[in-house]
C-alpha cells in the first residue's frame, strides 16, 4: 500500500489494536480490503501475511512474507517479518528452515527488542527439533539480555555452560550459539 495514502498506518494500527478477542476472519477481511490493489507494496504484503497468520491460515502467509522481505521493508518491519515468517514455517512443520532463518538474522541484523523475540521463537523451534539444551541456552541468552539485575552472573554462567558444551563435543560438531 502506498505509504503516502492518508491514514494507511492509522487504519492498520486501529485494526490490530482491536484484533484480540475479535473474529480472526473479520480481521483478515479488513486487512485484505485495505491491501487490495497494493500487493506489490512490501508493507501491504507484510500486513496481509500477518493477517493470514492471525486467522490461522499459515499456508497462505508464507508467500506474502517473502514478498515483503524481498520488497525492501524498513528495518523494524523487516525484523518483524523475519520472526513472523520463521514462526509460520515452524507452524507449517518446517522447523529446520525456521531455525536457519532465525540463526541467519541473529547473526546479522537483529537488535532489541527483536533479538530477544527472535531468540524466543528460535528456542521454541529448537525444542521442536529435539535440541533441548541449545533451546535452553538460546532462551537464556534472550532472558539475559533483558535482565536489569543479574545479567552479569547469568552471562557468566551461560559462558560456563557453552564452553563446557564446546569441550564435550568433537570440533566439527560444536553448537552454534549466538552471543550477541
Amino acid at each position: 500500500m502506498n505509504s503516502a495514502e492518508p491514514n494507511w498506518h492509522e487504519k492498520v494500527a486501529e485494526i490490530w489494536a482491536t484484533a484480540q478477542g475479535r473474529d480472526p476472519d473479520e480481521v483478515l477481511a479488513q486487512i485484505e480490503a485495505l491491501v487490495a490493489g497494493h500487493e506489490r507494496d512490501p508493507l501491504a504484503a507484510f500486513e496481509l501475511a500477518g493477517a493470514y497468520d492471525f486467522a490461522g491460515q499459515e499456508d497462505r502467509a508464507e508467500a506474502p512474507y517473502r514478498r515483503a522481505l524481498s520488497g525492501g521493508l524498513d528495518p523494524e518491519h523487516h525484523q518483524q517479518a523475519v520472526i513472523q515468517l520463521a514462526s509460520t514455517l515452524r507452524n507449517l512443520g518446517r522447523a529446520t528452515e525456521a531455525a536457519d532463518l532465525l540463526w541467519a538474522e541473529l547473526d546479522s541484523t537483529l537488535v532489541a527488542p527483536y533479538a530477544a523475540s527472535a531468540r524466543a521463537f528460535l528456542a521454541l523451534t529448537l525444542l521442536d527439533l529435539g535440541d533441548d539444551r541449545r533451546a535452553a541456552v538460546v532462551a537464556l541468552e534472550g532472558l539475559r539480555d533483558s535482565l536489569s539485575e543479574y545479567a552479569g552472573p547469568v552471562g557468566r554462567y551461560l559462558d560456563d555452560v557453552t564452553s563446557t558444551d564446546v569441550d564435550d563435543e568433537p570440533e566439527d560438531e560444536q553448537p552454534q550459539v549466538f552471543n550477541g
